[in-house]
């Protein structure tokens, strides 16, 4: 089928909850029984949990999508049901104005700066670097599976 999308016609249900749907459901986050198979998955290098804001509608998030596409690598909670994170390796990704990116991040002479920055007080900081997106704890720079947390806000 060249482009199944064009052929679907309606809502449909949801194959899990049975609530009418267009494409996926946006509460299972599964896409409906007509595009099963027919998606591409995606294997992401590292594994990711979205945390939603409670007020967040779920028909409007695109959180749904990554969790769709990329099954066995995607995680959703809705703040503040979220899991412990204090045992493991995690990096912390937040919007802001002043945030780092992913790839100044992982960086190598970023990486040594945001470690060393973990010591610092705030006002100490460089210009950029915010709290959230320091690492909790020392990551190896390769052969690591590191769970990254995205919160989404308002």
């Amino acid at each position: 089928m060249a482009n199944p999308k064009r052929k679907l016609e309606g809502r449909h249900p949801c194959p899990k909850c049975g609530k009418s749907r267009k494409f996926f459901c946006y509460t299972c986050y599964v896409p409906i029984s007509e595009l099963e198979g027919v998606l591409p998955v995606v294997k992401l290098p590292i594994k990711i949990d979205i945390i939603k804001h409670k007020h967040e509608i779920d028909g409007k998030s695109t959180a749904g999508h990554a969790a769709i596409l990329a099954r066995d690598d995607v995680s959703i909670y809705t703040y503040p049901d979220i899991p412990d994170y204090s045992t493991e390796n995690v990096v912390l990704i937040f919007p802001s104005q002043h945030a780092i990116s992913i790839s100044q991040l992982v960086d190598k002479e970023n990486y040594d700066s945001i470690i060393n920055s973990n010591n610092l007080t705030l006002e100490e900081l460089p210009r950029g670097v915010n709290r959230s997106t320091l690492m909790k704890t020392a990551l190896k720079l390769l052969g690591i599976r590191v769970k990254a947390s995205i919160k989404t806000i308002e």
